[in-house]
């Protein structure tokens, strides 16, 4: 064993004493940003250090599960939570590193605020994963959502963000009631609650974790945190409702538990990836991918768990195995996406991606480093995302053969579910690749774009070459850490048999020797032809310029214009969300089509759910007279009716009426003969 009881306590009181220290020191050192910048970028990432240190030796199980007590509560470390731990760690060193040069000249003067949220952000997160009870679990998550709130509103100048951040706001505390909902109803013992339980359960971690329809606060938070913030909480935060289900959710039948999964993870990878198409905001776009991304590690939970209800060891090791280790690949890609979307920010000032163009001249390190994550993170070979979606398509490929006919048919539709959303992420992120960085700038500039930002360079390369070793070092993944992280979970280790990496390891190793030679083949021929480039002298000219005499580059593709005949096919653009400057005229001067694509579940759901509770709010409102008689009146007739319910509970039930007793002829007649 690598590290003694005695040393995890150490290493975890020591991440969280460095995490703590550095935010309350920064928060005191606000006046001064240089010292209150360097206290809390060098805490957060010291911290993130130990406790990689303490979570992958536990992730692993080089170390027995660790229990124990802080700060008058109780912990514990183990497999499960050493796995949810890492993404956390892992963003947070780089979120912290690229946060040196995001804030430069972007709220760099509130330096100490931004830390001590930040700081106390992560330890919140790395409470959630080590709660032991639900008493911890719940005071981490509210600390979680309230700090990373003011993370969220940190450019809280503009109306957007204030709106983001209360739109946030609601849905961690809408989180939170259902979680204690939740807990509550599955500590009665009346059996008729467990249903209950577990919805409010799914509710309570969805809402965290990007249900479709429930995802509402994704798409807002996104656009307005800081780059360095929304990676961590599309790359980490995320995968901590779907720990949340596997550690707290109470007892619940693993083929309904599938069938709720597989339904929701189908819904919101194909609705995620959709509405993605049409967006023209950089994060917004990487927002709605990470609802697609996390519906597909539903919908392998959700095939795992169907495979455990039927006993099918194969579905139900390569559907959860393949599932968690989706979010590893995602934390990783997603997480450098949204650093990469704060150094284009930085570089241009804007987000939009139909005002951008030409960026891979000026920025192109940044350029190669989108397009190979996005890429990867679309399921194209040869990224690390592939190689979790081939393990989830095993598992469905295994339902196929499992005999059951139900089982059968959902297993098909999962598998075209999941082909789809990938060549739907691949259109979307082939419009984010080429209106960004290829081409020309559609628009003048404001200024030249600014130069790659080493400090901020440094952590997206970081996570680009762990991605890059999660291709290497996958089978060793998938045999010596998912099955210890999935016998944590009582949901599944608590069944009859136990679950084995030998499922599906010669097909994940195949798929990881096919893939590195792919990579060797691309770094290859990218080297010869980079050398060969350096000794011609390349001509500049004209492109094609279909007959005109002056082309603009107001000519070239948007990126709206490209995903718009897939809008149009989904319905997202039709309507009231367009309108249309048309062409006039043979030398026309002015032509130009908006068009905004709106958010189904925003639209049909809780937009009319908000006005239903404005109009009451606005009702219950006359209550509020200003007469204070009348205050006094409401108070003594609730006191009466708490009293009336108070007493009406507290009195013993009627006692069952005595049997009367027979006539005496009767006694007699029913009287048993004696025995001799």
């Amino acid at each position: 064993m690598l590290l003694s009881a005695l040393s995890c306590f150490i290493l975890f009181a020591a991440v969280l004493f460095l995490l703590f220290f550095g935010a309350v020191w920064s928060w005191f050192s606000r006046r001064r940003p240089e010292r209150a910048k360097w206290l809390g970028a060098l805490s957060a990432m010291l911290g993130c250090c130990a406790g990689t240190v303490l979570a992958l030796p536990a992730a692993a199980q080089w170390v027995p599960a660790q229990h124990f007590a802080f700060l008058g509560l109780h912990w514990q470390i183990d497999a499960l939570a050493g796995f949810f731990m890492l993404p956390v760690l892992l963003l947070g060193l780089a979120a912290a590193g690229h946060s040196l040069g995001y804030l430069q000249g972007h709220g760099g003067q509130r330096q100490g605020t931004y830390w001590f949220f930040f700081n106390l952000t992560l330890l919140a997160m790395l409470l959630v994963c080590a709660a032991a009870t639900y008493i911890e679990l719940l005071l981490a998550w509210e600390l979680m959502g309230v700090m990373s709130f003011a993370l969220v509103a940190f450019s809280f100048q503009e109306q957007e963000t204030r709106h983001a951040a209360w739109v946030y706001l609601l849905a961690c505390h809408a989180g939170a009631v259902f979680l204690i909902l939740m807990f509550v109803l599955a500590g009665n013992p009346n059996p008729g609650y467990a249903g209950t339980a577990v919805a409010c359960g799914l509710l309570g971690f969805g809402l965290k974790a990007g249900f479709p329809i429930l995802h509402v606060w994704l798409p807002e938070a996104h656009p307005a945190a800081p780059a360095p913030v929304s990676a961590i909480m599309s790359a980490a935060m995320l995968n901590l409702g779907i720990y949340g289900i596997l550690r707290f959710l109470p007892p619940v039948s693993p083929g309904l538990l599938g069938w709720l999964l597989l339904g929701l993870g189908l819904s919101g990878a194909l609705l995620g990836i959709v509405l993605a198409l049409a967006q023209v905001n950089l994060k917004r776009l990487l927002a709605y991918s990470s609802i697609e991304n996390m519906g597909i590690a539903f919908l392998g939970l959700g095939l795992g768990f169907l495979g455990l209800s039927q006993q099918n060891a194969a579905m139900a090791v390569c559907g959860l195995g393949g599932g968690l280790l989706h979010l590893w690949n995602h934390a990783l890609l997603k997480g450098t996406l949204f650093l990469l979307a704060g150094a284009v920010f930085k570089s241009t000032g804007t987000l939009i991606i139909d005002k951008m163009g030409g960026l891979g001249k000026d920025l192109p390190v940044s350029k190669n480093l989108f397009i190979a994550n996005a890429a990867a993170l679309s399921g194209l070979p040869p990224g690390n995302a592939f190689l979790s979606e081939i393990m989830i398509y095993l598992a469905a490929f295994q339902g196929v053969l499992s005999g059951n006919h139900v089982i059968l048919a959902a297993a098909i539709i999962a598998a075209v579910g999941l082909a789809l959303s990938g060549g739907l992420a691949a259109a979307a992120f082939c419009k984010a690749s080429a209106a960004v960085f290829l081409g020309a700038a559609r628009n003048p500039r404001n200024h030249e774009p600014h130069p790659e930002c080493r400090l901020m360079l440094g952590p997206e390369l970081f996570l680009s070459l762990l991605a890059l070793a999660s291709v290497i070092f996958a089978p060793w993944l998938w045999e010596n850490i998912l099955p210890g992280v999935l016998q944590q979970s009582p949901l599944i280790g608590g069944g009859s048999w136990p679950l084995s990496a030998e499922h599906g390891s010669q097909t994940l190793s195949a798929v990881r020797n096919f893939s590195f030679a792919i990579i060797a083949l691309i770094a290859v021929l990218g080297f010869l032809r980079h050398r060969q480039l350096r000794r011609k002298v390349l001509d500049t000219g004209c492109t094609w310029d279909c007959g005109y005499a002056l082309p603009t580059a107001r000519m070239q593709y948007t990126g709206t214009a490209f995903t718009q005949p897939l809008s149009d096919y989904f319905r997202l653009t039709l309507g009231r969300h367009r309108s249309t400057v048309p062409v006039q005229g043979y030398f026309p001067q002015e032509a130009a089509v908006h068009i905004t694509a709106s958010d189904p579940g925003d639209r049909l759901v809780w937009h009319p759910l908000s006005r239903f509770t404005a109009r009451i709010a606005d009702k219950t409102r006359r209550i509020q007279s200003g007469y204070l008689h009348l205050y006094i009146l409401m108070i003594l007739i609730a006191l009466i009716a708490m009293l009336i319910y108070a007493v009406a509970s507290s009195l013993p039930p009627a006692a069952a009426p005595e049997p009367a007793l027979p006539a005496a002829g009767q006694l007699h007649q029913n009287a048993a003969p004696l025995q001799p």
